[in-house]
């Protein structure tokens, strides 16, 4: 069964996004495929930028690259939840497997190279549950799920 691709659309477009990622051909790709599925996004190369870019700005979810140089994105979800913790953080990473110490530290890991209604499903859903049940999304409550097809 082949998704609907107007399915795939933002379930919440006045949302903002704010993708980390070390390639900027990676980082430049999710931002064009999250815009135009709807999403305001905001970008960084890095964790300390993250962190910036966080503090200034309105963010409803954040999507993060486990391997980066410098922070690793379950350190950079830490500092995120240390601010916000009602803000989703979810992995998107080429790594097939992640550390238990990164899924506890986010909310969700979608692998790279899933289907892109698989990741537009699982940032949705994930910032539904922070609008509807603001108590849900807790750090450390180690509910990371690898979402996949």
């Amino acid at each position: 069964m082949t998704p609907n691709p107007a399915s795939s659309r933002a379930s919440y477009p006045d949302a903002f996004l704010l993708c980390v990622d070390d390639d900027p051909t990676g980082l430049d790709l999710k931002k064009t495929i999250l815009e135009k599925n709807g999403y305001g996004v905001l970008t960084a190369r890095d964790g300390t930028e993250a962190l910036r870019v966080f503090r200034q700005n309105r963010v409803d979810l954040v999507l993060v690259d486990y391997e980066m140089q410098g922070m690793k994105g379950h350190e950079v979800a830490r500092w995120i939840k240390g601010m916000n913790p009602r803000t989703p953080v979810m992995l998107h990473s080429g790594s097939p497997v992640l550390p238990d110490e990164a899924l506890r530290a986010t909310d969700a890991f979608v692998p790279k190279g899933s289907p892109l209604y698989v990741l537009i499903a699982a940032i949705s859903s994930l910032i539904m549950k922070s609008r509807l049940q603001p108590d849900a999304i807790i750090p450390g409550s180690g509910s990371a799920l690898p979402l996949q097809p």
